[in-house]
């Protein structure tokens, strides 16, 4: 009896994508109706304080039952668990080896990744996938993936508390991917050179992605949290109070033109500038490096500078990046500017959250994409992309 009959008479395990992040544990769970993603199940909850560090998931017993609480709440029953993985030495890049036979590739690929990789190969896990497995070529070009054991094997101990069996690890970098530019029904996309940035609390990922495949990442250890710890030295208040403060008084803007705020948002705005300057300092950066690398291909930087992550709902946030980048800013929102339909949810609801589920949306794409299931805006150059663990 094959495997797909036994799905149909025993119904296949659904999966859940859960994003655990510094501040929130994000839920989606989705089904393919026509040519759109149907979000059957959205969830969000708080992330107990000290349970994140660093990219790791310190108590996975506490972040499980945070998880496990929030498939209750939203009614799934969900088998299987994806989900995204951060960390500031993870590593995702490309680079060329001799062409060999899979038989020995293995072996070729641990040699040939230690120069790529910032720690020994013994403390992290690695995947990766040939790019160009029927070309003629002497070389081949291969993704590689490296992250540290921690912060995946944190996330799978915190996924089989909440009773799911891991299934997909993946860096958050392929997830934004996904969401905002595989998901999108905008053909151009796969047509330009585009760079992602994605500000959570904890980390600011930015990925270079050029004609809709992969190029480069980046993560820097600043965010939201940066913003709240300069907002609390600043008025002498808690982390909680601050990310209140950041959330109803915060403005992004130069320091400058935070003189003309009203008094409640004046100094808020100025609190927080220099993390805003430090972000555009880092994307500058990207950016050159995007135009120098890409300039034999005809590209001169970023067509689009696509922005998620919950800093992205910061008032004024587009225009400032405008004026500090000199680039197109697009805002993404996963459930208007894609196929992405959440039906059974008010309008408002997910205008207000739809910043902090791009990551939770790519992971529940994952699947429908892989069955072809989904159509794709255009046919990247490598679909899919390298998981970590499942």
């Amino acid at each position: 009896m094959s495997h797909k009959l036994l799905d149909v008479i025993f119904g296949r395990p659904s999966i859940v994508a859960v994003d655990i992040g510094s501040t929130s544990v994000k839920l989606m769970q989705c089904h393919v109706e026509g040519d759109h993603v149907v979000a059957t199940r959205l969830g969000m909850a708080p992330t107990p304080p000290g349970a994140l560090a660093n990219g790791v998931v310190v108590d996975p017993i506490i972040v499980g039952d945070v998880i496990r609480e929030l498939l209750r709440s939203t009614g799934s029953t969900a088998d299987l668990g994806a989900c995204a993985v951060t960390d500031p030495s993870l590593v995702a890049t490309r680079f060329q080896v001799p062409r060999r036979d899979p038989a020995t590739l293995a072996k070729a690929i641990l040699f040939e990744a230690r120069p790529h990789v910032p720690f020994g190969l013994e403390e992290g896990q690695i995947a990766w996938q040939v790019l160009d497995a029927d070309s003629s070529e002497p070389q081949m070009s291969v993704l590689l993936v490296a992250a540290r054991s921690e912060p995946v094997d944190s996330r799978i101990q915190a996924l089989e508390t909440a009773g799911l069996t891991p299934v997909v690890m993946e860096p958050v970098q392929f997830a934004v991917l996904r969401a905002q530019v595989y998901a999108d029904p905008d053909p151009h996309l796969f047509e330009e050179t585009l760079l992602l940035l994605h500000i959570g609390a904890a980390f600011t990922e930015m990925t270079i992605v050029w004609r809709g495949c992969f190029a480069l990442p980046r993560i820097t250890p600043i965010g939201g949290q940066s913003m709240d710890q300069a907002i609390a030295s600043t008025f002498s208040v808690d982390a909680e109070e601050a990310r209140r403060i950041k959330e109803s008084r915060a403005v992004a803007c130069t320091r400058e033109e935070a003189e003309a705020l009203p008094d409640e948002q004046r100094q808020v705005s100025r609190a927080i500038s220099p993390v805003l300057e430090e972000i555009v300092r880092d994307t500058k950066q990207s950016l050159n490096f995007l135009a120098t690398s890409f300039r034999s291909a005809g590209s001169a930087g970023a067509d689009r500078v696509l922005v998620s992550g919950g800093v992205s709902r910061l008032p004024r946030l587009e225009e400032y990046l405008r004026g500090a980048l000199g680039a197109r800013i697009v805002i993404s929102d996963p459930f208007r500017d894609t196929r992405i339909r959440a039906p059974a949810y008010d309008p408002g609801f997910l205008a207000d959250l739809s910043p902090y589920f791009t990551v939770a949306a790519g992971l529940a794409l994952r699947e429908p994409m892989l069955s072809g299931a989904y159509p794709l805006a255009g046919r990247p150059e490598a679909e899919p992309l390298p998981t970590m663990a499942g």
